[in-house]
């Protein structure tokens, strides 16, 4: 059976109403960790696998493709979110989910075996998490280079001094 049509089946038996708001299904995106070995790769996607699927119910899941093509392994899982037999991703993506799902992964993964750093404290390095859309945007410089503007407040100031600078010398 087709991605899509395994979807088509699986929302057939979840009951819900049709809005243009509605969030019917979602997508994890877990990478695997740069000091974990390649040849642990296919077991630590495997065990990633079965927590989602543990998690949010392994008939949600409706595709899964490991990319390692990319510059770093990675694995999109999507799930429909079915929250005791409804569509409610509300009720699924709390802040609470968000808060524990890399500490409950991590030691899901040394539960069964599987020796991977996840919690490499990037996320909070970079103040928060970041939608793929605002990575692909650039957002995640533009608040770096504000936060670095902010612990230094003459760093905006030497920016705009140079700039001038540079626009004086070319029009001379």
């Amino acid at each position: 059976m087709s991605d899509r049509d395994y979807y088509r089946q699986r929302l057939g038996e979840i009951e819900y109403r049709k809005r243009k708001d509605l969030r019917v299904m979602s997508e994890v995106i877990i990478t695997a960790p740069k000091d974990l070995p390649v040849e642990h790769h296919r077991e630590f996607f495997r065990q990633t696998y079965n927590f989602l699927g543990d998690r949010f119910g392994h008939e949600n899941i409706v595709a899964a493709h490991v990319h390692m093509d990319e510059t770093t392994p990675h694995v999109h899982i999507d799930i429909i979110n079915e929250y005791h037999g409804r569509i409610n991703a509300h009720e699924i993506w709390t802040r609470e989910t968000y808060r524990t799902l890399h500490p409950d992964l991590q030691v899901y993964l040394q539960d069964h075996g599987v020796q991977a750093n996840i919690l490499t404290g990037i996320t909070k390095q970079q103040g928060r998490a970041y939608t793929v859309r605002e990575l692909k945007a650039g957002v995640r410089e533009r608040d770096i280079q504000f936060r670095r503007e902010k612990e230094n407040p003459f760093s905006r100031y030497n920016r705009e001094r140079s700039a001038t600078r540079e626009n004086e010398r070319r029009t001379q």
